[in-house]
């Protein structure tokens, strides 16, 4: 049985749609006030309505993660509106940047263009650990919950700045573990594979290749939002206490399929 989270707060960047979205829901559900936060104020709305609308505890806040004053600001309005904090979980990534085509591989990566994606990728999630923790050592059970991907530990073709900002907040999770367990704060990572929506399942279903591709590139089902926030949960309440540091792979087994060294590479070709 999952230990009781009713009561806590978290803050959940890049929670205005997708992975963030189910986060925010799940821990809503569970009875845990959240921050739900992003650039889209819209988006923000609609999330922390529905929350509100299922009987939840929400707010939306604005954050861009790519400014260091906007997200020392989100931890101190999350902490003033809900008087606390207890969970953060860093969820939120460079994704518009990525669809933009900034990065590529390393001959063709500008320097601007790697600090496009580095900023947000992993300073944000840097300053949000560092203005969240004082707030996660005062509730004296806090937890950080990273949401990396398997571009941190496998070769992605043409995503180097990407690949290492996930493998640097890989890195940045454990340490952060090993500095301040004995102050009361765990944090862990999700490893995500393939992750997607029903939408965007659907459409790729109807690709001459890339459904093949994906279906191929796990050994169970191609995961959903919904199991990314089942496992933020656990790490997120003490059902979780003996685990600290550690690095979850939700990635319905594709890291360790014996077809692995083709699929990046075909599923890349096939969404192009």
């Amino acid at each position: 049985m999952l230990a009781s989270v009713a009561g806590r707060v978290a803050l959940v960047t890049g929670s205005t749609r997708g992975i963030g979205a189910a986060i925010a829901q799940r821990l809503a559900g569970a009875g845990v006030m959240v921050g739900v936060c992003g650039r889209s104020a819209d988006a923000g709305e609609a999330v922390a309505e529905d929350i509100r609308g299922r009987g939840g505890t929400a707010r939306y806040l604005p954050l861009d993660i790519g400014s260091e004053d906007s997200v020392r600001a989100v931890v101190l309005d999350c902490v003033r509106e809900f008087g606390r904090l207890d969970i953060l979980v860093n969820n939120a990534a460079p994704t518009d940047q990525i669809i933009a085509g900034t990065d590529r591989s390393l001959l063709d990566l500008t320097t601007e263009d790697l600090g496009a994606m580095l900023v947000p990728g992993l300073y944000g999630q840097v300053w949000a650990c560092r203005y969240a923790l004082p707030h996660l050592i005062e509730s004296g059970h806090g937890s950080i919950v990273n949401i990396s991907s398997m571009a941190a530990e496998l070769g992605m073709p043409g995503m180097p700045a990407y690949s290492m900002a996930k493998g640097a907040l890989n890195a940045l999770s454990r340490q952060v573990a090993v500095d301040y367990a004995r102050r009361g704060v765990r944090s862990n990572t999700i490893v995500i594979g393939y992750v997607l929506s029903g939408e965007a399942l659907a459409y790729l279903d109807g690709h001459p290749t890339a459904g093949a591709a994906l279906r191929a590139a796990t050994l169970t089902e191609p995961g959903s939002p919904e199991d990314v926030a089942d496992a933020a949960l656990f790490l997120a309440s003490d059902s979780s206490r003996y685990i600290t540091g550690s690095e979850i792979k939700l990635d319905g087994g594709l890291m360790c399929s014996r077809d692995l060294p083709n699929i990046p590479a075909a599923f890349a070709e096939a969404v192009q």
